[in-house]
Formats: structure tokens, sequence, C-alpha cells
């Protein structure tokens, strides 16, 4: 598998929100290598396609042990961020998933407009439900979009049960 980034935008909440937390991102794997892992990250996008610069603390990688992988798409692999990630809303994104060591074994669901539903192999894809379009590369530096596909994923995003809370910074102890 060859790098693909996902572009997508964070619509604003019913609540008006300036940015959400984002905790974690499902991924549909087919194929897994044995050797090597895979990176996830949330990247910055410009005139619409991905850039290398990774948004803070949105970098995860994980082992072949820890990717699950189906026939049918029906299995998903949690990359859970070791701290939520801040995404304004509104703002474009690009999801871009990355074998380590240029891994061929990977293969990643995606949906084609107008193909079947591999799940519902009777029902057509027919829509698209989000803003955004699939790119794929083959350096991690230039990507070509592939309009009528989209990547298969989840995205979570924190709930906050309390509207008030205390916060404490700390300057880090350094001498200039």
């Amino acid at each position: 598998m060859n790098p693909i980034a996902q572009t997508f935008i964070v619509s604003e909440p019913e609540n008006g929100v300036d940015a959400v937390f984002v905790t974690a991102i499902d991924l549909f794997f087919r194929r897994k290598s044995s050797t090597y892992g895979i990176e996830l990250q949330i990247r910055e996008t410009q005139n619409g396609v991905s850039t290398k610069k990774v948004l803070p603390y949105a970098s995860k990688i994980l082992q072949p042990s820890q990717i699950n992988i189906s026939e049918t798409a029906a299995s998903a692999t949690k990359f859970t961020f070791d701290t939520p990630v801040v995404l304004r809303t509104n703002v474009q994104c690009a999801i871009t998933v990355s074998p380590i060591g240029g891994d061929p074994n990977y293969d990643i669901w995606i949906a084609e407009l107008g193909a079947n539903d591999v799940a519902n192999p009777t029902v057509p894809i027919y829509k698209n439900n989000q803003l955004g379009s699939l790119f794929v590369s083959s350096n991690d530096l230039n990507f070509i979009q592939r309009p009528t596909d989209n990547l298969k994923y989840t995205l979570y995003t924190a709930e906050f049960s309390q509207s008030s809370g205390n916060a404490v910074f700390r300057n880090a102890n350094n001498d200039f």
C-alpha cells in the first residue's frame, strides 16, 4: 500500500463550538503486513491536498498484532491518540495513512461511487456522506486525487459532561 490521504471537514456542532477534540479514528483493513506497522496522522491541507505538517499529537503507529483485518470491511482497527487532537471546525484536514518502510502488504478498505458495497453486495454506493476526497501517493509528497473514492473510517470526538472546570498552567523551569 502506498500512502493515502482522506481530506475531511469537521462541521460545526449544534452547540456552536470553535473546535472539537478527536480521541481516536477507526480504519478498516483487508490485509496487513506480518512485519511492519502502519502510521496514521492528521495533517493540515493546502489547496485541498494533504501537506507534510502533522497537527500536534496527531500521529499514531500500530504494529501488525494490533491491526484487525476483514474480508467484508466489518472489523475496525482503532487508532487511539495519546492526547486528544484539537481540530478547528469548518477547517479542512487530512487523515494520512502510511505503511512503515513502504511495506506493500497492507490493503485498506475504500468505497468507490457506483460500485457495490462489500458488506451488502446487492447495494450500490451512490452517495458520498462527507466533504472530502481521497488522494494516493507514491512518495508521501505528491498526492493524486481519486474523486470517486473515499476511505472507510470513523472519527471519534470527546464529549464533555461539565460546563466548567479548572486548569493549571505551569511554565517550564528554563533559564534563558
